[in-house]
């Protein structure tokens, strides 16, 4: 279907830009640690309502990320109480998060920007999801 490949192309885009932000791998000690791993999974595409300008319709993908965090990984510093969270066999405390993309149903016409809404607890994006 068409949607899978436009929903495999924005997944891609996304998971490029998650990657991106981690940083590399190394905590500042002598040994390396395994890079913390992040998966997109979709499951819903549907039809946003409306056209935007010159891009056109748009789709809305929802969907769940599963990755980790590395507690030892001084830049994970500020996450409280990481370190009293269970590990997994790597060492890493997982994490599971919804997630929503509004996508231009033709990608030809996608700028290649990314706008990313951290939902907070004073301002969710609930209704969004």
């Amino acid at each position: 279907m068409a949607w899978q490949s436009r929903a495999r192309q924005s997944c891609v885009m996304l998971i490029i830009g998650l990657a991106a932000c981690s940083g590399d791998n190394s905590n500042g000690a002598n040994e390396p640690r395994p890079a913390p791993q992040i998966r997109l999974s979709i499951t819903s595409v549907e039809d946003y309502p409306g056209t935007f300008g010159s891009v056109g319709a748009y789709e809305r993908l929802r969907g769940m990320i599963t990755g980790e965090v590395d507690p030892p990984d001084p830049r994970n510093a500020i996450i409280q109480n990481l370190t009293l969270a269970p590990v997994n066999e790597r060492g890493m405390v997982e994490y599971v998060a919804k997630s929503m993309m509004l996508n231009p149903k033709d990608m030809s016409k996608a700028s290649g920007v990314l706008r990313y809404d951290a939902p907070t607890a004073a301002l969710s994006s609930a209704n969004l999801i």
